[in-house]
């Protein structure tokens, strides 16, 4: 009764070492498996080159976007330089003031006849304004810094135009009220009457004259009115 339970015991150590070797087997089979893997297989999607490769292709063209913009913040295109050299020459254009033209005078940009209306257009509402009647004839004044305009009655428009302030351009090649009578004749040529108290210049039915100090040769006003 005893003898089959000693072949049991006897057989028992046999089987656990089948097992054993069986299981070591699979496991080396299976990390045979994964080592046979190809190179291609083994890398796929965990590749560090072509990751990094995406990466520096992405930010290539960023970097590149941001250097260009870097380069045309801190210089300008020559575009912008002809702009800038025109606009710079156009300002100079802008304030030279015109010259003495006799068939078409001015003072101040105001022309003698010029209506009332179109004067304060330009020129803009006056700092004061009143009027002058000696019964024949009345002549109505309006008051701007450095100068005075005069008009007549009705239709007849702009009878002068007086400066007697240095700020207030004349628009006579640049002459001032406080200039060296020279250069009054330097400006406007040479005048068709003079004295140690004026210089006159015909124009078109009407005259400029510049009243002058004889003692300092200067200009004290400019004027330009209707010929009577």
């Amino acid at each position: 009764m005893d003898h089959p339970q000693q072949q049991s015991a006897f057989a028992l150590p046999f089987i656990k070492t089948a097992l054993a070797v069986a299981i070591v087997t699979a496991m080396t089979a299976g990390c045979s498996l994964r080592l046979g893997q190809s190179e291609d297989e083994q890398v796929v999607g965990n590749d560090p080159i072509s990751s990094n490769s995406a990466i520096l292709s992405n930010s290539g063209p960023k970097q590149g976007q941001s250097d260009t913009l870097g380069d045309s913040l801190s210089e300008p295109s020559m575009d912008e330089k002809t702009a800038e050299a025109t606009g710079a020459s156009n300002a100079k254009a802008k304030t030279a003031e015109p010259k003495w033209d006799k068939e078409h005078p001015s003072l101040a940009g105001i022309t003698i006849g010029q209506q009332q209306t179109d004067v304060k257009a330009t020129h803009g509402d006056p700092v004061d304004a009143y009027a002058q009647d000696d019964g024949a004839n009345r002549i109505d004044i309006i008051e701007y810094d450095g100068y005075s305009v005069g008009f007549g009655t009705g239709k007849k428009g702009v009878l002068f135009v007086e400066i007697h302030a240095k700020s207030v351009a004349t628009g006579l090649s640049g002459l001032r009220v406080g200039d060296m009578e020279d250069k009054a004749v330097k400006a406007l040529g040479k005048p068709d009457a003079q004295s140690a108290y004026l210089i006159a210049y015909q124009g078109k039915q009407s005259v400029l004259k510049l009243d002058i100090d004889p003692e300092k040769h200067e200009i004290v006003s400019i004027k330009l009115f209707i010929e009577s």
